[in-house]
C-alpha cells in the first residue's frame, strides 16, 4: 500500500540572524580625528569607532545652514585639489556659483599660505613637490596611525609645509590649534613616513604646519616643529594608543565637560540632552574626520 503523502504545511524556520562583529581596537586605523574624539570623550570614541553606533541626533541647529556650510568646505578642498593637479584657476573660478565659495577661492589665489609659491599657475612649481589629499601612515605601539593632508609642499632642500585649509567662520587661536591632535599627528606622521614620498627623509626641524583660514586669509597660523617635540609626541601618542588598546570597560567614560555634549550626535544615548546646540555657537573648527581604509593607506610592514 502506497504511503499517504504528508500534506501538512512545512514549518518555516527563520535563518539564523547574522552575527554583527564589532571591530576591535586592534583592527582600527587611528587618525587625528579618532584620537581627538578619545581625548575629548572616550564614550564618543567607543560609540563611533568600536560599536559603529548610528548617529541618532543632529550636531547643531539650524540643520540646513550647517549642512550647507559643511558642503561648501568640502567643495573648496576639491577645488584646490583640482588646481594643484593642473586645472587652470580661471576655469575653476568660472564654475563657481556660490558667493562664499567664490570669496574663499579668490582669497586662496590672492593670499596663499606663507612660504609657498603663489598659486597663479596650476601644476608643477619649479623646486617644489606639491600634492593634495596625500595619505601617509606609520605604526606606533603596534597600531596604524594615518594622516590625510590637505596639501603637502616640499622643497628640494627638504623644507616641508603641511597646509590645512580651514573654512570655519571663527578661526581658532594659535593656542587652540597647538593643543589639537591634528597639530601633533600630522607632523609626526610626516617625519615618520615622509620617505615614502620618494623625496628622502624629512627632519622634524624642516616641518611647518600651516593653518590657512578662508575667512581670514591674511592671518594664517604657522606652527614650527622640532626633534624634541617629535619625541615628546611619540611618547604621548604611544601612551594614548596603548591606553585605548588596554580598555575593557563595558561603557567607556563620558566627558566631564557637558558643554561638548550639545554638539555631539550621541547626547541622547548618554542622557546628556536632546536638543542640538545653536550653530551660531558651534565650534566649527571641528571638521568631519575622514575614515581610513586599507585602500587609502599604502601597504607597510608592521614592526
Amino acid at each position: 500500500m502506497a504511503a499517504i503523502p504528508d500534506t501538512r504545511p512545512l514549518a518555516l524556520t527563520a535563518p539564523p540572524a547574522p552575527v554583527r562583529r564589532q571591530p576591535t581596537v586592534a583592527a582600527l586605523n587611528f587618525s587625528q580625528g579618532s584620537l581627538q574624539d578619545y581625548t575629548e570623550c572616550p564614550r564618543r570614541f567607543q560609540l563611533r569607532f568600536l560599536l559603529n553606533q548610528p548617529w541618532p541626533a543632529l550636531e547643531s541647529q539650524p540643520l540646513l545652514d550647517f549642512e550647507h556650510h559643511q558642503a561648501l568646505g568640502q567643495l573648496f578642498h576639491r577645488l584646490i585639489q583640482r588646481h594643484i593637479s593642473g586645472v587652470a584657476a580661471e576655469r575653476i573660478g568660472a564654475s563657481i556659483q556660490d558667493f562664499d565659495l567664490r570669496r574663499w577661492w579668490q582669497a586662496y589665489l590672492a593670499s596663499p599660505p606663507p612660504g609657498l609659491p603663489t598659486p597663479s599657475t596650476a601644476g608643477a612649481q619649479p623646486g617644489w613637490n606639491i600634492s593634495a589629499e596625500e595619505v601617509l601612515s606609520t605604526v606606533i605601539s603596534g597600531q596604524r596611525l594615518a594622516a590625510r593632508y590637505d596639501l603637502l609642499a616640499i622643497q628640494e632642500n627638504g623644507q616641508a609645509f603641511i597646509v590645512d585649509w580651514k573654512t570655519s567662520r571663527r578661526p581658532a587661536t594659535r593656542v587652540q590649534l597647538a593643543q589639537r591632535m591634528q597639530s601633533w599627528v600630522y607632523p609626526f606622521v610626516l617625519v615618520e613616513a615622509g620617505a615614502d614620498l620618494g623625496l628622502g627623509a624629512i627632519a622634524p626641524e624642516q616641518v611647518r604646519m600651516v593653518y590657512w583660514f578662508a575667512n581670514d586669509p591674511q592671518r594664517p597660523q604657522t606652527l614650527a616643529y622640532s626633534a624634541r617635540q617629535h619625541e615628546a609626541h611619540r611618547r604621548y601618542l604611544s601612551a594614548l594608543i596603548e591606553e585605548i588598546s588596554s580598555r575593557h570597560d563595558v561603557t567607556w567614560p563620558l566627558t566631564p565637560d557637558e558643554a561638548r555634549c550639545r554638539f555631539c550626535t550621541y547626547r541622547s544615548l548618554c542622557d546628556r540632552g536632546v536638543e542640538a546646540g545653536d550653530w551660531a555657537t558651534f565650534d566649527d573648527d571641528r571638521e568631519a574626520d575622514l575614515t581610513f581604509s586599507l585602500d587609502d593607506v599604502a601597504e607597510m610592514a608592521f614592526a
